[in-house]
């Protein structure tokens, strides 16, 4: 699951994946971190899911994959969309186009 969250400058994604019997680690590697494999590693959230938030650039699109236990690539079943890549699969995408995004909560200040 993607979820989404305009900030003032940037956009919050949580990058949500469901567990997997087996799995001991999730690292979530991407254009935003250079594909640098394990640089930004994922939790387990009280759900026994595995979760991480980033914030990301407004109005870009961002290719990803999940590496689990650092050798297994899966892509993420909630992606925005897929990319074909050099190596004969496909990235998954998330896209931080702001139009339609929610703000941040306690964003708007009263008029009294």
């Amino acid at each position: 699951m993607l979820t989404k969250r305009k900030l003032k400058n940037k956009v919050r994604v949580t990058f949500t994946l469901p567990a997997r019997e087996g799995e001991e680690s999730i690292c979530l590697v991407g254009d935003f971190n250079n594909w640098e494999e394990c640089v930004t590693s994922m939790a387990r959230n009280k759900d026994g899911d595995w979760q991480v938030k980033l914030d990301l650039e407004p109005n870009r699109e961002y290719q990803y994959r999940y590496l689990v236990n650092e050798r297994t690539w899966r892509n993420d079943p909630a992606a925005d969309d897929y990319v074909r890549n050099p190596f004969g699969s496909d990235n998954s995408l998330v896209s931080t186009v702001v139009t339609r995004l929610p703000k941040r909560s306690g964003s708007k200040k009263s008029r009294g």
